[in-house]
């Protein structure tokens, strides 16, 4: 008997060689059609591999459903793969007190649930195995958790959330499975309004109202700011927007500005623009140019001397006080140029290794003195836009001999880049003005 139930297995796996197909009967039966491999029995079963779960760890590079028997769980498991890894489908007996259920994390409409966005719930485990617990989708989210029980007791299940919350609001959840179901709430929140830095005031002489424009030219900052809004498709409270304003002050120099912006009295000082412009904009005249020498530390007892080392100086004081401003947003202009019959070569190098050093040092972060940059600062370079490698104003954007005014093609040039720039700039902060008004009040 035994050699022809042998015989009869042979012939079948014999017979079935050629197919795709296999079946491991002791009768013979034919696959069943949606079967790669069918064993057909009535008093045997099928036998998995048998090992504990470390022999189980030391599996190389386990197939994605790879099966085996875990001996120290009693349990048949299977590889869901890398980030799922070992499974026990046999589901565990268990109990959990729902009163133990914490909602955790922040829930805001339009905001897809991160990593933070969890559900804890204690549960009994009666023996080791499987578990499996979720919750149906509400307000395009939801909650789930699969994993195994290695031993029976109290575990902290912990259900991971996916999706986006579509509207603010309170949420009823129903989390359900193994003989589980806690019922609980989700609040969440309106999305905050958006904080725009898109508008503010330009203070200036009569340089800055020449690039304002149009100054005989086919543009202005107004057109610019039209096409601005035009091209980012902004519209209602997004629209970028600037009024300008003659400065004051009789003598526009960043010695002027130092004392301006450290005055704490909210009628002469930076204070009073502050509280109706979220972007403020400031810059120097064209005699700010006419610098004297490198100057030294003793400068400073004389700060209208126009020296590098007091350039240097008022500026970091200047970006110092601006920084301290994390509700608004600053842009502050390089020196405005001379034309060659207003300067001489030495003046003009002077000019521009300050200018060079304001850009490429101060603003990139790299200031031995200052350090880092802060955010809601930007330096539009205006010297650069209008010079060549000798510092001294291109004869092609001066209004004229011994007339320094920026002329219609200066204002055609830097029109374009000073709305691209600063707006460019203040909208990035956007970002980052929470985190820096936070760091302020900490």
């Amino acid at each position: 008997m035994k050699l022809f139930f042998l015989l009869t297995l042979a012939v079948t796996v014999a017979a079935l060689s050629g197919y795709t197909q296999v079946s491991i009967s002791a009768d013979g039966s034919s696959p069943a059609g949606s079967a790669m491999l069918d064993i057909q029995s009535v008093s045997r079963g099928f036998l998995p591999p048998r090992m504990s779960t470390a022999q189980r760890n030391a599996i190389p590079a386990p197939a994605e459903g790879l099966v085996i028997y875990n001996t120290d769980l009693g349990c048949i498991e299977f590889y869901g793969g890398e980030s799922a890894g070992w499974h026990c489908p046999c589901i565990s007996p268990s109990s959990a007190d729902c009163e133990t259920l914490r909602v955790n994390g922040e829930y805001v409409e339009g905001q897809t649930l991160g990593t933070t966005n969890t559900v804890t719930l204690e549960v009994e485990a009666c023996t080791p195995g499987g578990y499996s617990l979720a919750t149906s989708a509400v307000n395009g989210y939801r909650f789930s958790a699969r994993g195994t029980f290695a031993t029976a007791g109290t575990h902290t299940v912990t259900l991971i959330g996916s999706g986006t919350p579509v509207s603010a609001g309170s949420d009823f959840f129903l989390l359900s499975g193994m003989g589980i179901s806690c019922p609980f709430t989700v609040d969440v929140q309106s999305a905050p309004t958006p904080e725009y830095f898109r508008s503010g005031m330009f203070l200036h002489h009569s340089t800055g109202g020449c690039i304002w424009g149009p100054n005989g030219s086919a543009t202005s900052v107004p057109i610019e700011m039209n096409a601005y809004n035009t091209a980012h498709g902004y519209s209602g409270d997004a629209v970028v927007t600037m009024d300008e304003t003659w400065w004051s002050p009789s003598d526009n120099e960043w010695v002027t500005q130092h004392a301006f912006f450290e005055n704490p009295d909210p009628n002469t000082g930076i204070g009073y623009w502050l509280p109706w412009n979220r972007i403020m904009v400031i810059k120097t005249c064209f005699p700010a140019s006419a610098m004297t020498g490198w100057g030294q530390p003793s400068d400073t007892t004389s700060p209208w001397m126009k020296t590098v080392y007091n350039y240097k100086w008022h500026w970091r004081h200047i970006v110092a006080a601006m920084a301290s401003h994390p509700d608004n947003f600053f842009a502050i202009w390089t020196n405005a140029p001379l034309e060659q019959y207003s300067t001489n070569p030495s003046e003009a190098l002077l000019s521009k290794k300050f200018c060079t050093w304001a850009k490429d040092t101060l603003a990139a972060g790299l200031d031995p003195v200052f350090g880092a940059f802060p955010p809601n600062v930007y330096v539009f370079d205006f010297f650069s836009k209008l010079t060549g490698p000798d510092g001294i104003m291109l004869p092609g954007y001066a209004a004229g001999h011994y007339d320094s005014h920026p002329n219609a093609a200066a204002t055609q040039l830097v029109a374009p880049q000073f709305v691209q720039e600063i707006f460019d700039a203040a909208i990035a902060y956007e970002a980052v003005a929470p985190i820096m008004r936070k760091r302020k009040i900490e």
